[in-house]
């Protein structure tokens, strides 16, 4: 799966190293993150041009002997504290070492063809596009999620739709922009993240990506949404 078109990245530069990086961060989540390794699996990662990154963040719960036994092609990343979300995924950014950052939730499984949607839309967004943020919906497919951040005048940011049925709902087509991008799901340059300062340390575990969608375009920098980039939660 080719998440990035690394030509257009680094012109006729040659590179080192996969071209994106999936991270998972996971606390306690041995539960959880079976299903969603071998989601990615499924979808064909980790692979050549991908490597999957699982941030686990001191976890007691025997995440790390479940990734080294039955996941041994995707790469462990241990932290000795629980550092929250915000702080574990930029700890994961920097051990990361491909050019597209892709962001997952470890309660989720991916549909199939994910990782080239989300992906691919990044590499054609104009480059004043930072992130492209995917669609989750529930873990039997039949209702919203996410699809859209809403912000109200005192800044709480809410969830467009969420638990409502599909029928229900007129989707965005793809390339709709975004205010944020949702962390659980999204594809952003790693050097941009890295640059822009990441997801605030100040908010652990919420809001940590709407925090950042804003930085982002106080900074000329948007978001945009791929709806075929579809994942359950």
């Amino acid at each position: 799966v080719p998440p990035v078109d690394r030509r257009r990245a680094r012109g006729a530069a040659s590179v080192s190293g996969p071209a994106g990086s999936v991270v998972v961060l996971t606390h306690d989540g041995a539960g959880h993150l079976a299903a969603c390794l071998e989601s990615l699996a499924a979808d064909g990662s980790p692979s050549g041009d991908v490597e999957v990154v699982v941030v686990d963040n001191a976890s007691k719960d025997g995440t790390a002997d479940l990734v080294r036994s039955e996941f041994p092609g995707v790469r462990l990343v241990p932290s000795a504290t629980n550092l929250g979300f915000a702080a574990g995924v930029r700890f994961g950014a920097a051990a990361s070492r491909g050019e597209a950052l892709v962001l997952l939730n470890n309660d989720t499984r991916v549909e199939k063809g994910w990782l080239s949607a989300l992906v691919g839309a990044l590499d054609r967004a104009p480059r004043d596009v930072a992130a492209v943020t995917g669609r989750i919906v529930s873990w039997d497919g039949t209702r919203v999620d996410y699809r859209d951040t809403l912000l109200t005048f005192d800044g709480h940011a809410f969830q467009k739709d969420f638990g409502r049925l599909h029928e229900e709902v007129r989707d965005d087509p793809p390339g709709a922009p975004r205010l944020a991008p949702c962390g659980g799901n999204m594809a952003i340059r790693k050097e941009t993240f890295l640059a822009n300062g990441g997801f605030d340390d100040d908010f652990f575990a919420y809001l940590e990506d709407v925090d950042l969608g804003l930085r982002l375009r106080s900074r000329g920098l948007g978001t945009l949404y791929e709806p075929r980039a579809v994942v359950r939660h």
